[in-house]
């Protein structure tokens, strides 16, 4: 838009002044649209689209605006505005449900957009001899310098903003089970490390099997068994204290690493699960299924993870061997 503008003394002027000014308009409607979009809350594409068009017929149709460079200069700079200003609101309520670097940046770049176009319209009300974008003023110089910087920049921020979704969810996915929602033990290892770097030195680990589950399986297909691990997910999740973390740690076992909680409040938060789960009851195809739960619990001392882990594995199958659907504590750590 701005290019056949440049050489609007060289093309018709259809191009020169409606179509340009009509692509420009539409810019800000694509960045606009393409924020919605990228923020998964896309609006109807005819608000994006019906302002270049409005422009284009306004440009060539109607005398006062065709003949009057400060109110075509005006119009369009008021279309940049709103759309800017749409974005800019949009975007810092994005901003807090889903923080992201690079959306913040262009939150800023934004608000500098505003400057060339509050400006441009203002130095054509006061100066209408020197409206023209490409006049050779030093204040228009700054203007149009300022224009283009800002162009490249939001493009380049657009592509990083896009990247740094893109490796936040490919992490996110090589942390997590995406069948149960939890974490995978890759993931639960490394939320042992962030404990240990974090310098917490009070922590639980509970280990957990879903007791009898290779005759769900057997019996009514792995379909059900997966629909009982989903089930039992939700459960130890509704249970767990705020920051606790869980994991599918591999077939029907699951961890959970409770920071900052003393080996007495694990022993209660594993009691609570297995008796929320043994009462919870869960649809699947052809009928219901109900189950029960042996928990081993053990303290993390040293940030030794692997050793509560083991210990913690240990005292589940001392609950196994006595009877099941119970807890069992394992003997203190020692240092």
């Amino acid at each position: 838009g701005a290019g056949l503008f440049a050489f609007r003394d060289s093309v018709p002027a259809l191009f020169g002044y409606s179509v340009a000014n009509a692509l420009i308009a539409m810019y800000w409607g694509a960045l606009w649209l393409g924020m919605r979009n990228f923020s998964r809350r896309p609006p109807p594409p005819a608000v994006a689209v019906c302002p270049p068009i409005v422009i284009a017929v306004l440009f060539e149709v109607v005398p006062r605006v065709a003949g009057n460079v400060t109110v075509r200069t005006v119009i369009i700079a008021m279309t940049g505005m709103w759309f800017t200003v749409a974005i800019i609101i949009d975007g810092v309520r994005d901003q807090r449900r889903e923080p992201l670097l690079q959306r913040g940046i262009m939150l800023g770049i934004c608000a500098l957009w505003l400057i060339p176009l509050l400006g441009r319209p203002v130095r054509c009300l006061v100066t209408p001899s020197r409206c023209d974008l490409f006049s050779g003023d030093a204040m228009t110089a700054a203007l149009t310098s300022l224009i283009l910087g800002l162009t490249g920049a939001t493009g380049i921020t657009l592509v990083l903003m896009v990247n740094e979704r893109l490796a936040r969810t490919l992490t996110a996915a090589s942390f997590s089970d995406p069948h149960t929602k939890t974490l995978n033990r890759r993931g639960m290892i490394e939320s042992a490390a962030r404990l240990a770097r974090g310098g917490q030195d009070t922590a639980t680990v509970l280990m957990m099997d879903l007791d009898h589950f290779k005759a769900v399986n057997d019996h009514h297909g792995h379909s059900a068994g997966d629909i009982l691990l989903a089930a039992f997910a939700d459960v130890a999740r509704g249970c767990l204290p705020d920051g606790a973390a869980l994991a599918r740690w591999g077939g029907e076992e699951f961890c959970a690493l409770l920071p900052g909680a003393p080996l007495w409040v694990g022993s209660e938060v594993a009691d609570l699960i297995c008796d929320t789960y043994q009462r919870r009851t869960t649809d699947i195809p052809g009928g219901s299924l109900s189950g029960t739960v042996s928990i081993g619990v053990s303290e993390l001392a040293g940030n030794r993870f692997d050793d509560a882990v083991v210990r913690a594995d240990a005292a589940l199958y001392e609950a196994k061997r006595r009877g099941r659907n119970r807890c069992h504590v394992a003997d203190a750590a020692e240092d």
